[in-house]
């Protein structure tokens, strides 16, 4: 179990590492489908289970700017996101690539 119920409610909840809005500013991400933007937007490898506190602190805004977080946390979580908008951007890519083959 990853944390207890706090009032009714999980510890933690899902996190979409690199945010939705910044996703869709990535470079060529209108190229794909609707339907394929769709699955890079929810894409699993791009969840990660955060605690609730940090999650609703985080918002959307960028990891460096959240309060109240230990920095070590911080610094590994900002990290993780340069990794997975690498891979979105691989991912995009190839998607995009694939509608123009033909």
């Amino acid at each position: 179990m990853v944390g207890g119920p706090m009032n009714g409610l999980a510890a933690v909840s899902p996190d979409h590492i690199v945010p939705k809005a910044e996703i869709a500013q990535l470079p060529r991400f209108t190229e794909p489908t609707p339907d394929q933007q769709w699955a890079v937007m929810n894409t699993p490898t791009n969840l990660a289970w955060l605690g609730r506190t940090p999650n609703k602190k985080e918002g959307s805004r960028a990891v460096e700017n959240m309060g109240g977080v230990l920095q070590t946390w911080q610094e590994e979580y900002s990290r993780l996101q340069e990794q997975k908008r690498a891979e979105l951007k691989l991912l995009i890519s190839a998607l995009a690539d694939s509608n123009t083959q033909g």
